[in-house]
């Protein structure tokens, strides 16, 4: 199939938003209901001292003064909110780099995408889990966090395999109709039945 009908780097990036949402999303509902790890926010306390130059006191502190311009009384609150939305975001940037990465190289083995999405959910599970396992204070058995946190993961990378096959096989799908649908009309020489 010629590289012009495949998915691009935009379209990777969108799959990868639109795959990495949910997944923040199911970290959050499992964490609130069963005490599961909270990925985004253990990835984002494990990131913040390797930033340089306290980028993201700085954010947070210019965020906060915003808040206190804007008439906010409860700073500490609106800190820790805006922590939080940094952490999510955060992983959520994560998700879209890992997806237009992956459909730029995905391209070299299109028929393996859905192999090569479980192996790359992997290696990126296995990471977010030594960082979620190995906090402090966690309120979880340690394996079950780890198989929960690797078998999202999988699935994750699963996901983006199966979207881009499913997008490499858009324009195929749509010759097909076109043909199909040209043959169909040659057919009935524009001679259509009365009911």
């Amino acid at each position: 199939m010629e590289t012009q009908n495949k998915p691009g780097i935009l379209m990777g990036a969108l799959v990868g938003l639109l795959v990495t949402a949910p997944l923040l999303a199911l970290f959050f509902v499992a964490n609130q209901l069963v005490s599961l790890p909270l990925v985004p926010l253990d990835f984002f306390d494990w990131l913040v001292p390797i930033i340089p130059g306290g980028l993201i006191t700085l954010v947070i502190d210019s965020m906060v003064n915003l808040l206190i311009a804007l008439g906010s009384t409860d700073v500490d609150t609106a800190a820790k909110q805006i922590e939080q939305g940094l952490a999510y975001a955060t992983l959520l940037g994560f998700g879209v780099v890992v997806g237009a990465v992956f459909f730029i190289v995905i391209r070299r083995a299109e028929n393996w995408s859905y192999v090569v999405g479980a192996g790359l959910g992997a290696v990126i599970g296995a990471f977010f889990t030594w960082i979620s396992v190995n906090r402090p204070f966690i309120q979880y058995d340690p394996r079950v966090g780890a198989v929960w946190t690797m078998g999202l993961f999988i699935a994750w990378g699963m996901a983006m395999g199966w979207l881009y096959r499913d997008l490499v096989a858009i324009p195929a799908k749509r010759k097909l109709a076109a043909s199909a649908g040209a043959g169909a009309a040659a057919t009935t020489d524009g001679d259509i039945p009365e009911a």
